[in-house]
């Protein structure tokens, strides 16, 4: 038995050494490396060779190492940190760079946001931009009232002429209020009024119930109607009287 050579931990057969004074002979270890007689290599040894195999044992990481002698050695982290501050400092400086571009920047997107929202239908006419029905006819006057869309074609042809109607009445009937409704802003308003198609024009407070036009969009036709509608109002009759009477 004693002639045989002995396994290591690794399995590997170690050549034999001088027996001692107890009769064991002692496994011959790596140069430098103090020999062991009860059968284990040394520990730095040992993880040596696991590492050796494809092991990864505890400080085997990029920044955790372990020199040559088993001893782990600590990663500086001062120049990491000294990366992370500059950074930081980057990162602030472009934060205010883009805050006080935003700032200066912000008039001129608000002038430009202005200058594209759309504009009145009836922009530069004196017909009044009604946005509630029910404020606009019940001011105890009459009042002519179109519904129409800005897409609408013919909303688009009759645009010149509602304007020279508003115009007309302006002057002939100031008792009498031309407005219009955009019907895009305010569906729903134009939906409770039961709205079915554009252009609609009506007049109010000449009748228990709104009239509705009926006649060709033509300037003339809408103020011949209008002109009728007026005439059974009685004070309307009664300008009249006094002016056939002047006349």
């Amino acid at each position: 038995r004693q002639g045989r050579p002995r396994q290591g931990l690794l399995g590997q057969a170690q050549p034999h050494g001088e027996p001692g004074a107890d009769g064991q002979r002692p496994l011959q270890g790596a140069p430098g490396e103090r020999p062991y007689v009860d059968g284990r290599l040394p520990a730095a040894r040992a993880l040596r060779a696991a590492r050796g195999r494809g092991g990864a044992g505890r400080g085997s990481g990029p920044e955790d190492t372990e020199d040559g002698r088993g001893r782990r050695s600590v990663p500086d982290h001062s120049s990491r940190m000294r990366a992370g501050v500059q950074s930081s400092g980057s990162l602030r400086g472009s934060w205010a760079v883009a805050m006080v571009a935003t700032l200066l920047t912000a008039p001129a997107a608000l002038a430009a946001a202005d200058s594209s929202r759309p504009k009145w239908f009836y922009e530069g006419s004196s017909v009044v931009q009604v946005t509630d029905v029910a404020s606009f006819t019940s001011a105890g006057s009459p009042a002519l009232l179109e519904f129409f869309a800005p897409w609408c074609g013919h909303c688009k042809a009759f645009q010149k002429p509602y304007s020279a109607v508003a115009a007309d009445l302006e002057a002939s009937a100031p008792l009498l209020r031309v407005g219009a409704m955009d019907c895009v802003r305010y569906l729903a308003e134009c939906n409770r009024n039961a709205v079915k198609g554009y252009p609609t024009l009506r007049m109010y407070g000449v009748a228990p119930e709104p009239r509705t036009f009926e006649g060709p969009h033509t300037a003339a036709a809408v103020l011949e109607w209008a002109a009728r509608e007026l005439s059974a109002l009685p004070a309307c009759r009664a300008v009249e009287v006094q002016s056939d009477g002047a006349l």
